[in-house]
Parts: structure tokens; sequence; C-alpha cells
């Protein structure tokens, strides 16, 4: 009868890199869920002050109130356009 897998332990994938000495070990559920939503979440947030920054690179005499009213200049969604 096969053993059952012990909960909280690491899934280690052995493939033919493992011949090399190589062993692939999948993150734990915690670092899965930061990396699957919160880089998402981060990138939706900061999209607006990087299209002011790309702004401000064409216009350096523009204040970051100026900047901001551009990236807007739309309405709310058009901060998160390219």
């Amino acid at each position: 009868r096969p053993q059952e897998p012990l909960r909280n332990t690491p899934i280690i994938l052995h493939s033919c890199a493992a011949n090399m000495g190589f062993d692939f070990k999948l993150p734990e559920a915690p670092v899965i869920l930061a990396g699957g939503l919160g880089g998402p979440a981060v990138m939706f947030t900061v999209t607006p002050f990087r299209n002011g920054l790309t702004l401000g690179s064409t216009n350096a005499s523009a204040s970051a109130v100026q900047l901001y009213r551009s990236v807007f200049s739309g309405g709310l969604a058009s901060g998160w356009t390219g």
C-alpha cells in the first residue's frame, strides 16, 4: 500500500535534471498566493504612476499634478491605458 503524503511538506519534482544533481521544489502555498495575487495587485496599483512617469520623461517642465491630470484626462479608467 502506498504511503500517504505528509501535509505541509514541500513537493519535490525529479526529472532528468535530478540526475545532474538539481532538485526543484515548488514554493509553499503562501508564497504562490503572494506572487499570484500580490504581484498583479501591485502592478494594477502603480500603472497610473508609471504612465505619469512616462509623460514626465517627455515633458520635464510639467509638475506632478499636471502629469496626473494628463494621465486621468479621459476619466478614471484612462489612468490604466497605455
